[in-house]
Formats: C-alpha cells, structure tokens, sequence
C-alpha cells in the first residue's frame, strides 16, 4: 500500500481503506443502475428513517453548491466583486 500512496501507511489506515472501498462497491453493485426514481424513492425511506442526517445532508448539499455557484458566476463577472 504504501507504493501506491508513496508514504508509510498504517495497519489501521490500510485495513479502514479496504473497508470503504468494500462498502462503495457493495452500494454500487446494489443501486449503481436504478431508475432515479427508484432512487428518489430511497432517499425518501432513508428520510422517514433518519430524518436529520437526511434533511442535514441534503441543506449542507444546497449551501455547498450555492456557494460554488455564486463564485463561479462572480468568476465569470456575473456579479459585481465585493
């Protein structure tokens, strides 16, 4: 592990990696080709189950990309600099 991320590595770290990807590759394998509003769906079971990770994910989502936004079109000289 420690050739392909060109630093020492440690057990714990190598072992955590293994673990993630493991996890993605199931959520891929599991809902990779869905329909999106078999996704939609999900999401909105997730939310009955969870309702504030949900919703808290979902708003830091929306602040993330309005920032992102805002900056590119203030890059773009959409907006006057502040």
């Amino acid at each position: 592990m420690e050739e392909i991320l060109e630093e020492p590595v440690s057990e714990d770290v190598v072992v955590e990696l293994i673990i993630q990807r493991g996890l993605r590759a199931m959520l891929s394998d599991v809902i990779g080709n869905v329909e999106p509003e078999i996704l939609l769906e999900s999401i909105f079971q997730m939310a009955e189950e969870n309702p504030q990770f949900v919703y808290h994910f979902t708003a830091a989502r929306l602040r993330d990309g309005a920032s992102t936004r805002e900056a590119a079109r203030r890059q773009l000289g959409f907006i006057k600099p502040a």
